[in-house]
């Protein structure tokens, strides 16, 4: 069973049974959604940051409150699911008694599909807007827009809206043209990305998942538009962060 696999790689690299748990039912999740850049394959992912030090496996995220209401949540450095449904779970809770509630989550690595997260809240009435920023500085995935040179992370947006009955509207969209884990999916395939969501070395356009790998840069969604919400998303995100952050999330 595909569970009790993920559930074991998961244990063999050190993570508790309930991360363990947590962890495969958002990715099989997630996969069973038709997002295979952010399923299962990312399991051996996790294992290899795991053994590397990159993300600690025995990590347990933790609500730091503060008495001016600026809460935040800290993953201690460990995988990003179990903090992200935190972090929902406390705005939830806190915006049904203030109206509104907003909080930065630190010091994680992957956190998976945000779209998870905004289903979420929006399954308990509330409205979910998702940014991921604050990771550039380890992760240069996209070139800035008329550049060639990789310099920022792909800087996801995801907003959720309660829908009632007919389920809630989820939109969960990365700043440049191809998600990282589609590049990661595609070369384990030996197949293609889309023409021109890439670039080689050299700033010519690509399909070859090998151009990106070897010194190569994704492209900004939509040219300057895309590029500008992922500067946005940068530096709202720092705002909250602070400027040195050691985010693994990308």
């Amino acid at each position: 069973m595909v569970q009790d696999v993920v559930e074991a790689i998961l244990r063999d690299a050190g993570c508790s049974f309930s991360t363990a748990r947590e962890v495969a039912d958002h990715l099989i999740d997630t996969e069973l959604s038709g997002i295979e850049s952010h399923g299962v394959m990312r399991v051996m992912q996790y294992a290899d940051q795991f053994a590397k030090g990159v993300m600690d496996p025995r990590a347990e995220a933790i609500i730091h409150r503060n008495e001016k209401g600026d809460d935040e949540v800290d993953g201690r450095g460990g995988i990003g699911i179990p903090a992200m449904r935190l972090a929902v779970d406390h705005c939830v809770t806190k915006a049904k008694e203030k109206g509104i509630a907003a909080l930065p989550v630190r010091h994680v690595g992957h956190t998976g599909r945000l779209g998870a997260y905004a289903e979420r809240a929006a399954d308990e009435g509330c409205l979910a807007i998702i940014i991921g920023g604050g990771g550039r500085q380890n992760w240069r995935q996209v070139a800035p827009y008329g550049g060639k040179r990789a310099l920022l992370p792909t800087n996801p947006f995801c907003f959720g809206i309660p829908g009632g009955q007919q389920g809630p509207v989820i939109v969960d969209f990365a700043t440049s043209m191809i998600a990282g884990g589609w590049l990661y999916a595609a070369r384990a395939a030996g197949g293609k990305v889309p023409f021109g969501t890439i670039m080689n070395r050299e700033g010519e356009l690509s399909d070859e998942p090998a151009d990106y790998f070897n010194g190569g840069a994704i492209l900004p969604k939509g040219g300057a538009m895309g590029y500008g919400l992922a500067v946005i998303a940068e530096l709202i995100c720092e705002a909250m962060l602070g400027p040195v952050t050691t985010e693994v999330n990308w």
